[in-house]
């Protein structure tokens, strides 16, 4: 398998509760709403409001080594919100052109990923709790879990992507590539 690579240097986005304006094709980071008081800080999502999406199914992982890595795949078309619930790790985000990675600390901020981008997670701290919210069930066949095909199928659908109306960040190569075309998703302000 091909390992990922990335541009040096994760970005730190600190521990503040806004998310900054990163923005990139397939994937961006989101705020997530808050509510603090004398007795803790309460953090919410609901599906098709803060969350973009329906919320079909939520998983999250814990006791990760640190030198673990997760996801090593692309989904055909579930979106997902990748959220540090604790702790915190680094979420490696490629769309075939574009790649970053992206270091998740705070669980007022997450990570909306669209369908057609491959993601490894790594750098788990000790403790560290990775909440993801999706809009599917899990299918196997929903995943390219081969990077050599998930990098084929992408520079397969160039040309149809380029032919196709623009759709922002959800537009998928999988999609594209089989020419399956689903109506726009409702987008966070």
């Amino acid at each position: 398998m091909t390992e990922l690579q990335t541009p040096p240097g994760p970005r730190d986005f600190g521990r503040t509760a806004t998310a900054p304006a990163v923005r990139r094709p397939g994937w961006r980071l989101v705020d997530i709403p808050t509510a603090a008081d004398g007795r803790g800080i309460l953090s919410f999502a609901e599906g098709n409001c803060q969350v973009p999406f329906p919320i079909e199914r939520v998983y999250w992982i814990y006791g990760m080594p640190s030198d673990t890595h997760r996801g090593r795949h692309a989904h055909r078309s579930v979106r997902e919100l990748v959220v540090a619930a604790a702790g915190e790790f680094n979420v490696h985000c490629d769309n075939g052109t574009d790649h970053d990675t992206s270091h998740l600390d705070n669980p007022s901020c997450g990570l909306l990923v669209e369908p057609g981008v491959w993601k490894e997670l790594d750098a788990f701290s000790p403790g560290a709790v990775c909440l993801v919210l999706a809009s599917g069930a899990y299918e196997e066949n929903e995943y390219e879990r081969d990077y050599s095909k998930f990098i084929a199928a992408v520079h397969a659908a160039l040309p149809a992507l380029a032919r196709l109306p623009s759709r922002g960040a959800a537009a998928s190569p999988f999609r594209a590539a089989s020419f399956v075309q689903r109506p726009p998703a409702a987008d966070l302000p």
